[in-house]
């Protein structure tokens, strides 16, 4: 009898199914000396192998541990800085990351998780068609509605940490209006697709922050605002085809090209820089993305970017209207 390949890793104890999966596709597995791809099937005669070692299921009784998650824990196998991860609460064993995670919680969240041996009864608590209940307490102050509860969802699920309130992210359209009570979208970028964490690896768009200075931190600025970037300006250079915006609560103006597909925007490769939606210029305050400190920043507060226009002094620079230059702490000028 065969099966999937990511079935007979996950009936092994190396992970969840998803988990296998992945295992796979980064071309991790062996099978019969070759690397093995995703649709991969075996049977008890093919020789499996993972981590240098031959992988056999051994029939055993599947064991749960319960864990009353803390605050503050990250529901990861993957440690990252210096935060505590669940597995650091589970039995001392030298096979203590075999233990398959059922789910996972917030970093912010305390309560119950369940942690087993047995990677297809961990998919199968999982899966949503065996609608498996599952009860959550929230407290929430002021009025909670249903659009703020998706945007702090969605902002959880992006890695930002210590949610008070919805987050605004930006949105860049370009419309062609038809008479006056209609439009059509003709462009339309939105950062919520060029972001980067650094705090949980099983999350989307986690990486190294100064390695990725094309994306933007999410956790970075105001963390008690929902106008955690407060975008003040906006300007388009017709010659060079690009888009260049301020943030004034992050002290950082931004440059990102117009000349992709709408399709391209939402991704990081397209138009004329090749770079589809990613941020192509940034200046202001280089400690949002990690190569700089504190003293780096030369914006504060600013107003009114845009590119000086042809006929003018300084045709093509950038114009900026630095508006708290008292509390800039690096140097003030031309650039």
């Amino acid at each position: 009898m065969t099966e999937r390949l990511q079935k007979f890793l996950a009936s092994a104890g190396i992970g969840s199914r998803r988990g296998c999966e992945q295992l796979i596709k980064d071309g991790k597995v062996i099978v019969n000396g070759k690397v093995a791809e995703l649709g991969t099937t075996v049977s008890e005669k093919d020789i499996v192998e993972f981590d240098n070692k031959i992988i056999q299921v051994k029939q055993s009784e599947i064991k749960l541990i319960a864990l009353n998650k803390p605050e503050g824990v990250l529901s990861s196998s993957a440690r990252d800085k210096k935060i505590p991860i669940v597995y650091d609460y589970l039995p001392n064993s030298r096979n203590q990351r075999n233990w398959i995670s059922i789910g996972r919680l917030d970093i912010n969240t305390s309560g119950l998780m369940l942690f087993t041996n047995d990677g297809n009864f961990a998919n199968y608590c999982m899966h949503p068609s065996n609608t498996i209940d599952r009860e959550y307490l929230v407290r929430a102050r002021g009025e909670f509605s249903q659009d703020k509860k998706k945007s702090m969802i969605e902002a959880q699920l992006k890695g930002r940490i210590n949610i008070f309130d919805e987050l605004w992210s930006l949105a860049i359209f370009e419309i062609n209006p038809i008479h006056n009570d209609s439009m059509n979208v003709v462009w339309e970028w939105h950062l919520w697709d060029h972001l980067i964490q650094d705090i949980d690896p099983e999350l989307d768009d986690f990486g190294i922050i100064s390695q990725n200075p094309h994306r933007l931190n999410i956790n970075v600025g105001d963390h008690f605002s929902s106008d955690w970037l407060h975008t003040n300006s906006i300007d388009y250079n017709p010659t060079l085809d690009q888009i260049i915006f301020s943030s004034r609560n992050l002290n950082e103006i931004y440059i990102i090209d117009h000349s992709t597909t709408t399709e391209e925007a939402r991704h990081s490769t397209g138009g004329n820089s090749g770079k589809g939606g990613d941020i192509l210029f940034r200046w202001g305050n280089p400690n949002n993305y990690g190569r700089g400190q504190l003293t780096d920043r030369v914006l504060s507060s600013q107003h009114g970017v845009n590119w000086v226009e042809d006929n003018f002094p300084g045709s093509g620079q950038i114009l900026i209207f630095n508006n708290n230059p008292s509390n800039s702490i690096g140097p003030t000028g031309l650039y």
